[in-house]
């Protein structure tokens, strides 16, 4: 798993580098030589859609969230346990509602 998550930072840092690129030559080019790259802002909030999804998931891999480990680091392990329960059954609530919702709109 760690090698996955390896590749998969490596990979969304490649793709906003690329991005990053695309920009330029978007600004350069239509600044100065007359054209456009159609769609090169659409793409880039698909991109940012990703590579957020993928910083997130990393993090949880590498238990990074500060915040949240500050707490949990100070509460009883049954407790702790508990609230861990308790987020997955939230998230997984969240992605049944979404799965629902996407269904009701693909039909």
């Amino acid at each position: 798993m760690r090698r996955l998550v390896d590749w998969l930072s490596i990979a969304g840092g490649w793709a906003l580098v690329v991005y990053s690129l695309a920009v330029g030559v978007e600004i350069v080019g239509r600044r100065f030589l007359g054209f456009s790259l159609q769609g090169v802002d659409e793409y880039g909030g698909y991109l940012m859609a990703v590579v957020v999804g993928l910083g997130f998931s990393c993090a949880l891999h590498d238990n990074a969230h500060i915040r949240i480990d500050l707490l949990l680091a100070r509460l009883p392990r049954a407790l702790a346990t508990w609230l861990n329960v308790a987020a997955l059954a939230a998230i997984l609530a969240f992605a049944v509602f979404l799965v629902w919702r996407a269904w009701t709109v693909v039909s």
